[in-house]
This record gives C-alpha cells, sequence and structure tokens, in this order.
C-alpha cells in the first residue's frame, strides 16, 4: 500500500486541490462548446480542433492549468506522485504541440497524439492503481473504490474507441462529432474521479485530507 504518513490528515487545501483538478477535467469539453457557440464557431470533431478556431486560447489555458494542478499534485507514493507528475507534463503537451486542422501528418500532430495517448494511460492507471489503494473497510472507501474503477474503465473504453469511431467517421458510418464526445466522456470521468478523490462527493464523517 501507498505510504500515507507523510500527508497532513486535515489538509483542506490538499482537498482544494484535487477538487479543482477535478473541475478542470469536466469544464474543458463544456467551455469549448458553449464559448465556441457564442463565438459563432461550429462544434468541432475533437477538443484538438478546438486550439485552430476563435477559442484556442481556452483549450490551451485551461490545458495549462490542468497540467500545472497535475504536476504540483502530491500523492500518496513515488508511484502515485510520478504519475500526477507524468500526467501534468503530458497535459501541457497536448496543449503545446496542436494536431493538424485538415488531418495531415506532421511531426508536432504525431507528438500531439502521443502525449494525448500517454495522458489517458496515466490516467487509467491512477484510477484504477492508484486512487483505489487503502483500507475498503473503513468509511465509504469501497463506495469511492467502485467509483475509481468504474471511471478508470470508461476512460479506458472511450480512448480505445476513438480510433475505430474516427474511421468510421471518416468512412460516413457515424457522425463526425463522436469523436468529441468520447473524449468529453472520457475527461469527464477522470475528472469525476478527482472529485471523489476530493471529498466532494462520498466524504467519510469527519475525514480529512489524509483519505483515500
Amino acid at each position: 500500500m501507498a505510504d500515507a504518513t507523510n500527508l497532513p490528515p486535515h489538509d483542506l487545501g490538499y482537498l482544494r486541490h484535487r477538487q479543482v483538478i477535478g473541475t478542470l477535467g469536466i469544464s474543458l469539453p463544456w467551455v469549448l462548446l458553449i464559448a465556441g457557440t457564442a463565438g459563432g464557431v461550429a462544434q468541432q470533431p475533437t477538443l484538438s480542433h478546438y486550439f485552430h478556431t476563435s477559442v484556442g486560447n481556452w483549450f490551451v489555458g485551461i490545458l495549462w492549468a490542468l497540467g500545472s494542478f497535475l504536476a504540483l499534485y502530491r500523492g500518496y507514493g513515488r508511484v502515485d506522485q510520478k504519475l500526477s507528475l507524468a500526467a501534468g507534463v503530458l497535459a501541457i503537451g497536448v496543449a503545446q504541440f496542436p494536431n493538424d486542422a485538415q488531418g495531415h501528418s506532421t511531426w508536432t500532430g504525431w507528438v500531439h497524439v502521443a502525449c494525448a495517448a500517454l495522458f489517458f494511460a496515466a490516467l487509467f492507471w491512477m484510477c484504477l492503481c492508484e486512487f483505489t489503494q487503502g483500507d475498503e473497510t473503513r468509511g465509504r472507501k469501497a463506495a469511492r473504490n467502485g467509483v475509481y474503477r468504474g471511471c478508470a474503465w470508461v476512460i479506458f473504453t472511450a480512448v480505445l474507441a476513438i480510433p475505430v469511431v474516427k474511421h468510421l467517421a471518416q468512412m460516413g458510418s457515424v457522425e463526425t462529432h463522436a469523436v468529441f464526445w468520447l473524449e468529453t466522456i472520457a475527461v469527464t470521468d477522470f475528472g469525476a474521479a478527482f472529485l471523489v478523490k476530493g471529498e466532494w462527493i462520498l466524504a467519510d464523517a469527519g475525514a480529512g485530507g489524509g483519505s483515500h
């Protein structure tokens, strides 16, 4: 089990840090969609395509904020901390190396795809293997673990479906915004896991910042 002895047991700031990460993750697709619609931008086929629109600064800004908070997140052990640091760097990489709006293969596009894939892989592992550590008999830990595992497998399934759906969209077999919604599902579940981790929901009675 990860060592939690170095964590402050009632650190409200620690909980808020997790909640900010969760809120940023959940808000990303909706801010882009709403701000884009308000600015006359049509819904894009993927989240990354918003980089090339008038709301591109929102895309970059939220990813930079998310990446920074993840990189500074202090987990329960070395693996948790390194995964969070990696996820933060990868989120910033997604923002800094844009895809090609026309679908052309470029080196920045390949870096973008690699960063995005590894970012979701890190989040999957954090939800499935790191967040679930701890005594399931304590408080509502078993319920929280159920949420973490559920979020992990939804992220896995959504991300795995993206290349398949993208191919079908190119063939005209599915609507062109399907990838956008799969990415939205993935980042929403990641955000939900962090909100639970931050005890916004499913908190133990009288629990502090050291709970799992």
